[in-house]
Formats: structure tokens, C-alpha cells, sequence
């Protein structure tokens, strides 16, 4: 893992360097923010896992009207599944994941309103499972194995309050399962099974003046 996120920072910055020698229509900045997600397929319903994101993007006009974005983001991911103390239930489950990712985005602008879509690679940082009482491991795990890698997609919108200052909201959910197999059913022919990571996002985006 640490040579990985070793060769991602390495890559941002040399990828930086060269875009800022390369144009002055390259331009750069930072955002962080709110997440809550679920994952489709653990048994739980809602997205109540609450967690976090931070990361520095790099943008280039492409038109008038469109840009291409690249980013570089820590973002925390999982479920939660609450107490209902009105119903006795007293315990809770969580999962908690983190991932490095590096989403690819095109942003089509439509006035003060910017429309984001977008492909994101993802490394599985870090992975927790546990209820009120323990960390849970080996049999008694939610679900899982969770995989290494995730493919995934999104979607969101962008309004901009001035040339450094906007603010983001977005909604994204892996392409490919996160853990579990997907089978297929001859008889209803169809696919099915398997476990999805989807999240929604608010952050505040800061771009670094020319």
C-alpha cells in the first residue's frame, strides 16, 4: 500500500509540474467536505454512514463551455446500521472504509451551474468493521472480503460563488462490486448479487489564483 499512494503522489506531482510549465490554462486548488454512504447489498438500508473527503484537483478549459478535471482525493466510505432503542435494539454495526482515488471529470458549463460526470479509480486504504461491543474480524465480519481496487462513477454540480471560491455536491457508486460475486440465474436470466459502495458529497472547493 505504501508503494502504491507513493507512485499516485509521485505521479500528481510530476503531472502538476508539467501541466503548469506546459500552459497557464491549467489551474489548480484544493476541497473538502462532508460524505454519506451506504453499500448496497450488506443488509442495510439508508445512507447513514457519515464520513469525509479532502483532495487537490487540477482543471483545464478544454472550451467556453467545458473542462476537463482531474483529482487526487482521500474519502472515507462504509454503512451504518443505527440503534432503535424503541424497539430494544440497542447495538450497532458499522463499515468503515477509506480510499485514495483519482477521478477523471468532465464539467459542462451552463451559466453560474456547473454539471459534473465523471470515471474514478480507487485504492482500498483502509477497512474496519465493528458494532458497539469489538472490532469485528475473521467470521464475524459483515461482509467481505472487501477488494483492493474500485471502479466507479460520477455525477454532480458545481456553483461557483467567485473565480477561487464554490461549492460542490455530488452522488457516485461503484461500477463493479465492492465485495461479493455477481452470478448469473439462467432461468430468470439476469444478474445478480454482489455488494455496491454508493455515496453522496458535499464539499467546499478552493482554486488557487493565476
Amino acid at each position: 500500500m505504501t508503494r502504491f499512494l507513493c507512485v499516485i503522489f509521485l505521479s500528481w506531482f510530476i503531472m502538476q509540474d508539467g501541466f503548469a510549465q506546459s500552459s497557464n490554462r491549467f489551474k489548480g486548488g484544493f476541497q473538502a467536505g462532508f460524505t454519506s454512504s451506504q453499500i448496497h447489498g450488506d443488509g442495510f438500508a439508508g445512507f447513514d454512514k457519515a464520513g469525509w473527503t479532502a483532495g487537490f484537483f487540477l482543471e483545464n478549459n478544454l472550451s467556453k463551455k467545458s473542462t476537463f478535471q482531474v483529482e487526487l482525493n482521500y474519502i472515507t466510505k462504509g454503512s451504518f446500521d443505527p440503534p432503535n432503542f424503541q424497539i430494544g435494539k440497542n447495538n450497532w454495526k458499522r463499515i468503515h472504509l477509506g480510499y485514495v482515488e483519482m477521478p477523471l471529470i468532465l464539467k459542462f458549463n451552463i451559466k453560474k451551474i456547473i454539471l459534473d460526470v465523471g470515471l474514478s479509480g480507487g485504492f482500498l486504504a483502509h477497512e474496519k468493521q465493528s458494532d458497539a461491543n469489538t472490532v469485528l474480524e475473521g467470521r464475524d465480519i459483515i461482509i467481505g472480503p472487501f477488494k483492493r481496487y474500485e471502479i466507479s462513477y460520477l455525477l454532480g454540480v458545481e456553483y461557483h460563488f467567485n473565480d477561487q471560491w464554490g461549492v460542490s455536491g455530488r452522488t457516485g457508486s461503484s461500477l463493479l462490486p465492492v465485495t461479493n460475486q455477481v452470478r448469473f440465474e439462467r432461468i430468470i436470466w439476469g444478474f445478480f448479487g454482489g455488494s455496491y459502495s454508493q455515496y453522496l458529497n458535499l464539499s467546499l472547493r478552493y482554486r488557487f489564483k493565476s
